[in-house]
């Protein structure tokens, strides 16, 4: 990317315009410019004032997660401890929360912690961490991860993801071998697409990309 189009991507993070900075917040995110965190963590701070501005705080929260921005750390946590149900704020603060507390621990000891009081905003933000930063986790994990998504209480929403979705995505990159017995277990459920397992059980994913 160019210094011309850094320098735009800079004005329109510090427009007025909502459009504008959540624009700028994903293209600094998308790309991955990390020469642009500390004004970015600056422009959170300066919206995070305003519960209303919930769609661009999104973006930059996704954005400072993917970028390694520790500084946003204490907020993360205050809103992954509110544990708000059906809440995508929450869902993406619980993905840039695991991924910059797994810089020094393991996914899934944090995602296991999660879990001990987790939502399913917060749960499905911890495995999307895990899915999105394609995490390999060993096989011993994958099971136990398994019996913890398995016994959660889940929503049954129909208008929601099922985390156990992305679970299956998750194990997507596992040998079949592996992985059947457990995809299988949630076929014919609901809120769970068919295809999705029919997915994994071909090593694809059906979900796409973070971007």
């Amino acid at each position: 990317m160019t210094s011309i189009e850094i320098q735009k991507i800079l004005l329109d993070l510090n427009s007025r315009k909502a459009a504008d900075k959540r624009n700028a917040a994903k293209k600094i995110g998308k790309n991955l410019i990390y020469e642009l965190v500390d004004e970015l963590f600056n422009a959170y701070n300066l919206e995070s004032k305003d519960d209303k501005n919930w769609e661009t705080l999104i973006a930059m929260i996704k954005a400072l997660g993917r970028l390694g921005c520790e500084k946003i750390l204490p907020d993360l946590e205050v809103i992954v401890k509110n544990n708000k149900e059906e809440d995508l704020l929450t869902t993406t603060a619980s993905t840039a929360y695991v991924r910059l507390k797994g810089k020094k621990e393991s996914y899934f000891k944090i995602t296991k912690d999660l879990f001990s009081f987790a939502l399913t905003s917060v749960a499905g933000g911890a495995l999307r961490a895990i899915y999105f930063d394609n995490i390999k986790l060993e096989e011993s994990e994958v099971l136990e991860l398994f019996e913890i998504v398995k016994i959660f209480k889940h929503l049954n929403n129909p208008y929601t993801v099922d985390i156990r979705q992305t679970l299956i995505c998750i194990l997507s990159k596992y040998p079949k071998d592996f992985i059947k017995p457990l995809v299988e277990q949630f076929r014919n459920l609901e809120t769970v697409d068919d295809i999705v397992i029919e997915y994994a059980l071909k090593g694809k994913s059906y979900y796409a990309n973070e971007y």
